[in-house]
């Protein structure tokens, strides 16, 4: 807090980000900057074979939905397993699931859900992806989704759209 104090320039991800903080430190008002997030040039398309090359090496099948970020039930995750539920009981030919992120502590509790419901064989916990894999990962989804219901920003969103997966 006292770092935050004595700053000559705030740099805030978002006016999202930005309104948070002046509302826990209302004194730095005058010094918070938007700067928003850009995409690394890395985001581009891939190949076709880039993207086969990189499913085969992490166990990826050919088809599937992607979650990018921490496993955490603070991310929604506990939501979005119950909404992949409800859509593979209508449409048994749903692709897969792959979460792809890094662990916390409440992580069990998604993975406890997902055995609960029966989607273990459906439901990819994919861990970490590289800085190098991720847009090969993400370039080969049908889609991202994002469940969350609070961010500053939303970087994979962003990364999704530019190469053009909804």
């Amino acid at each position: 807090m006292k770092a935050i104090t004595l700053t000559d320039v705030i740099i805030a991800v978002s006016h999202s980000t930005a309104r948070d903080l002046i509302e826990y430190v209302p004194q730095v008002k005058d010094r918070v900057r938007v700067i928003y997030e850009g995409v690394n040039p890395s985001f581009r398309k891939a190949s076709s074979e880039g993207i086969d090359l990189c499913r085969a090496r992490l166990g990826l099948p050919s088809e599937y939905m992607l979650y990018v970020g921490q496993i955490s039930v603070g991310k929604n995750l506990l939501r979005l397993v119950k909404a992949y539920s409800i859509v593979r009981q209508h449409d048994s030919t749903t692709p897969p699931l792959v979460l792809a992120g890094r662990e916390s502590w409440k992580t069990n509790e998604v993975r406890t859900l997902v055995a609960q419901l029966g989607l273990a064989r459906h439901i990819i916990f994919a861990g970490v992806v590289s800085d190098q894999d991720l847009p090969f990962v993400l370039s080969g989804a049908q889609a991202l989704l994002f469940p969350s219901l609070y961010e500053g920003f939303g970087l994979p969103v962003l990364e999704a759209m530019a190469l053009g997966v909804p």
